[in-house]
């Protein structure tokens, strides 16, 4: 066999092999990025903030674009618990969720003020209206992000 056309071979195969590898790190927890953030803003993005892989990295102490990202994913995964779940959030889930959004613990909540949250007799935690409207609604119009009809429109609690 030809040497060229063998290293070509291993070339593509070690590309595939990095490709395959990273779209299985993309489907863990914590994945990486999919869209540069100042990119993210040119087209209209269709985000779950529940569901989907984080687009671009959310930073607390980061661009305009990346600190609304980081208060999109806090609101956006509370209150996708609330109305896809019926309930609040437990405290476990609430340091999760405030990880995913690039903050080191649960504690990022306490900064949020009243208005945005509710604790519920069990002590589970619930978007308000107001929450709902400054960190979900205004945000993702900011962002240009397209919310799915659940997470976009306030539904009060029962």
């Amino acid at each position: 066999m030809d040497t060229s056309i063998a290293r070509e071979l291993i070339a593509a195969t070690r590309q595939l092999a990095d490709a395959l590898e990273a779209s299985l790190d993309a489907d863990e927890v914590g994945s990486r990025p999919t869209v540069d953030a100042d990119r993210a803003s040119e087209t209209p993005f269709s985000f779950d903030p529940q569901r989907d892989r984080i687009p671009f990295e959310p930073k607390v102490v980061g661009t305009r674009r990346e600190q609304d990202l980081c208060c999109l994913i806090m609101f956006g995964r509370l209150y996708a618990i609330n109305v896809r779940l019926g309930r609040g959030a437990t405290r476990t889930e609430l340091r999760e969720i405030a990880q995913a959004a690039g903050y080191a613990d649960a504690r990022a909540w306490a900064g949020w003020g009243k208005y945005a949250t509710e604790r519920d007799a069990d002590g589970q935690i619930w978007a308000t209206e107001g929450g709902h409207t400054e960190w979900i609604t205004k945000i993702a119009e900011r962002l240009n992000f397209i919310l799915p009809d659940d997470i976009a429109t306030w539904t009060p609690r029962a």
